[in-house]
């Protein structure tokens, strides 16, 4: 069985927040779907399970539409387990090195330069992360969803 983590759809794309009146610049079903259009199918292979968690914008009737128009197995995510993906401690891993290699991001505004110094300092502390802890972590995801299914759905030492 094969495996497309959600981050290999983000990774190269840009997810667009909506600015319109009602959403406030929140993440739309919309801006979710350009983004597997741009980033994720043309990666995809037939019989691999796609996995996202359950936020809103991929509970969606239409992300839902996309997937099975697609042809697209999701694995089936139970609703309130804990977060088993594999990019959570990655986000944890990443914010410490950028917070290490630029202590005073903090600092910042939101200048067209602070945002320039935002995006260099990501890639900058992604490139730093360690590949071996990412490619364990994302080794582990089997185990995790088994542990969450003996479980109930509850937590687990994951």
């Amino acid at each position: 069985m094969g495996w497309y983590l959600a981050w290999g759809a983000y990774k190269s794309y840009d997810l667009e927040r909506d600015f319109s009146e009602n959403q406030n610049g929140g993440y739309t079903t919309q801006s979710y779907i350009d983004v597997l259009e741009k980033g994720f199918i043309q990666h995809y292979e037939p019989g691999i399970i796609f996995q996202q968690d359950n936020a809103k914008i991929h509970r969606s009737y239409r992300a839902q539409e996309w997937f099975e128009r697609h042809g697209i197995e999701v694995l089936d995510w139970p609703a309130h387990s804990p977060d088993l993906s594999p990019i959570e401690p990655v986000w944890r891993m990443l914010k410490r090195k950028l917070y290490e290699l630029y202590p005073n991001l903090l600092n910042c505004g939101t200048s067209d330069a602070d945002w320039k110094l935002f995006k260099k300092a990501i890639i900058e502390a992604w490139d730093a992360l360690d590949q071996n802890k990412i490619d364990s972590l994302i080794r582990s995801t089997y185990a995790r969803v088994l542990a969450c299914q003996r479980a109930h759905g509850f937590y687990t030492r994951f």
